[in-house]
């Protein structure tokens, strides 16, 4: 009989087989990773591994949901920091554009990705759901700093967001 393991011990390696596999996707690329890699990353026997993520593809979305869970609410503490927001949304692209270009090795993983996945419904529904709600957080960055009389709007805080991120992915 397995010995009972508590939600906090199944969470923290649940967190740890995704920085691993994190690393083992930007090393060597989605195509190419395999899960026996990322179980030698993270130290699991194969059952202990598949306990927490049946597939690879099912393993790098988990990874992607964290990252994106992770970000998001990053993106929503700006308003809540005290800085003018147009600034930070400025620096946080400006941001992106240099991230972009010293993570070359994770942007290319995740194009990769994208483009491998981007014709299978679920994860074509994933993505589309993805980029609203990062044109969300961002819309809604852009109304509170036009209430705020930070920012004079010349378009929607949605088409400027809208704008915004299609300028971001055409940088990476």
């Amino acid at each position: 009989m397995a010995p009972r393991v508590s939600a906090a011990y199944r969470e923290r390696r649940r967190r740890e087989v995704l920085e691993a596999a994190d690393r083992v996707f930007v090393r060597l690329g989605y195509r190419d990773a395999t899960m026996e890699d990322v179980m030698m990353e993270v130290g699991l026997s194969r059952g202990g591994f598949y306990r927490y993520f049946p597939g690879k593809a099912k393993l790098f979305w988990g990874l992607f949901v964290q990252q994106d869970t992770e970000a998001l609410a990053r993106l929503r503490a700006l308003a809540d920091d005290g800085d003018p927001l147009g600034v930070q949304i400025f620096h946080l692209f400006t941001a992106q554009v240099g991230h972009a270009a010293v993570e070359g090795p994770r942007v290319r993983m995740i194009r990769e990705v994208r483009l491998q996945h981007a014709e299978e419904p679920r994860y074509a529904g994933a993505l589309a759901e993805r980029a609203r709600r990062y044109q969300a957080a961002l819309a809604f960055l852009l109304t509170t700093a036009t209430a705020r009389g930070e920012m004079r709007p010349v378009a929607s805080a949605d088409d400027t967001a809208r704008y915004l991120l299609g300028l971001h992915d055409a940088w990476r």
